[in-house]
């Protein structure tokens, strides 16, 4: 299972449902509330569930984000988190991710803009 909530419309998502095919496995199912966009152009996109429910999205923002980071931090469940520096003021996107193994087989990707190339 790979666990996505990320932002942007649909180029954003065009880059990060890329990425999220790149480290998945065919058979992991994609739990997000980002691709709304993206699942409207294709017709079928398998093994995606796309949260629409405004409520259930920021009851997710509040405790399950949270709780997702905790459990990368604590290696139970494999992250990845695109790496980005500080550019006058600003922070860029890299064009690397760290990824950090865990214990149970549930992908967590950090929210990001994977707009490269490189990772897919």
């Amino acid at each position: 299972m790979v666990v996505f909530f990320g932002d942007g419309r649909l180029g954003n998502q065009l880059f990060q449902f890329l990425f999220i095919k790149s480290i998945q496995d065919e058979s992991h199912l994609v739990i997000s509330y980002n691709f709304n966009d993206i699942l409207e152009l294709f017709e079928s996109v398998p093994n995606v569930i796309n949260i629409r429910n405004r409520h259930i999205r920021f009851l997710i923002r509040i405790f399950i984000l949270p709780f997702f980071r905790f459990l990368t931090k604590i290696k139970l469940i494999t992250s990845y988190n695109i790496n980005s520096y500080d550019e006058s003021g600003y922070t860029v996107p890299d064009i690397t991710f760290k990824k950090m193994r865990g214990l149970f087989p549930i992908i967590y990707i950090y929210p990001c803009f994977a707009q490269s190339e490189v990772f897919f």
